[in-house]
């Protein structure tokens, strides 16, 4: 088979606009045929449920609270998927922890209510007191408009979820906080090297003149990511410095790693407690709608393909999905993100 001219993968959605992919003789591209993300998921599995199941039997042997363990809960396939384990797999009783930054899909939104309501645990949900999530975003926005590149809107949201799930743990007397680890969604392809060089063409491509105004948008939005932290801070001080906090006596436990990740068969379970995704082919990454704007428009622009995209792609190499299955909802999120950046901007006050 010969090789696509017009630089697409006959296999999954990589194409040659991609950094580093290259198309090989029988059409398959470069990703295709260096993936090993089956051997991967094979790997990730250290454990078994019993050995899950002996865990959690010490932890509600050691309850002091009402609570045995705190889960981050999105809405999203994977965490209500370790909160589905929790409940009806482990006999915990877990709270539930959703940090609300404003941009949450009302689809996310709902999951995490019907899930909790039908699984019969608490939800709390946890916002900013001060705002300054959405304050750093729309600096942010701000500073990178002119060059149409938003790789670092979101690098609030990780640390944060973090602070507000230990500071939840030490407020309840919770030792453990459950979570998990999807290849499919951490394995993206698109290097640092590629990012950096892409926003250097972009910054030359606006003009020195824009500049000024850039750094000053950033200084602000330095200024808001600090105030967050300072907000949800987990002693000690040097947790200030960390990405994620470190919190002597609080364990984290990647469920994951005892329970295999079979999207198809997480899907029917979470489904029949009443959860749904929007994209049932693709039922990852749907919770934010940052991502579905701003980050998918730069994953375009840089990559040509967005987060969604290399996501389905590997779906297809680890055999779990077909291209033909993923086509329409790839290109679904593809045609969503100027009206998804629309409703971002809008929520900031840009439009």
């Amino acid at each position: 088979m010969d090789a696509d001219r017009s630089g697409r993968c006959s296999a999954c959605f990589f194409t040659t606009d991609f950094p580093g992919v290259t198309l090989e003789a029988d059409g398959r591209c470069s990703v295709c045929h260096g993936s090993r993300i089956r051997e991967e998921l094979a790997a990730h599995l250290t454990s078994g449920l019993a050995e899950l199941q002996r865990q959690a039997a010490t932890w509600r042997a050691q309850r002091k609270g009402r609570y045995d363990c705190v889960i981050g809960g999105s809405g999203g396939l994977d965490s209500s998927h370790v909160l589905w384990i929790a409940k009806r797999l482990l006999g915990l009783n877990p709270l539930v922890v959703k940090y609300d930054h404003g941009f949450n899909h009302e689809a996310a939104d709902r999951n995490v209510r019907a899930l909790c309501a039908s699984l019969g645990v608490d939800l709390e949900v946890v916002r900013s007191r001060g705002g300054h999530d959405r304050r750093y975003v729309r600096r942010m926005a701000l500073a990178f408009r002119p060059t149409g590149l938003y790789w670092a809107v979101c690098v609030f949201c990780g640390p944060a979820i973090e602070a507000v799930l230990y500071r939840t743990a030490l407020r309840e007397g919770v030792p453990v906080i459950l979570g998990s680890h999807n290849v499919f969604e951490h394995r993206l392809h698109l290097s640092r090297g590629a990012k950096v060089a892409g926003l250097k063409r972009a910054l030359r491509q606006a003009g020195p003149a824009r500049w000024p105004a850039m750094g000053w948008h950033l200084g602000l939005a330095a200024w808001h990511l600090l105030r967050l932290r300072l907000e949800l801070h987990v002693p000690p001080l040097a947790n200030l410095f960390r990405r994620a906090p470190r919190v002597p006596g609080i364990e984290r436990v990647t469920v994951s790693r005892y329970v295999a990740w079979d999207v198809p068969e997480m899907v029917k379970r979470l489904e029949a407690e009443g959860w749904r995704a929007p994209h049932p082919a693709l039922p990852m990454r749907f919770d934010c709608l940052i991502e579905d704007g701003l980050i998918n428009g730069t994953w375009l622009k840089a990559a040509g393909l967005t987060v969604q995209g290399v996501i389905a792609c590997n779906l297809v190499h680890a055999d779990v999905r077909t291209r033909d299955e993923l086509a329409a909802t790839v290109a679904g999120y593809a045609a969503g993100v100027p009206a998804a950046t629309h409703e971002v901007e809008e929520r900031l006050g840009l439009r």
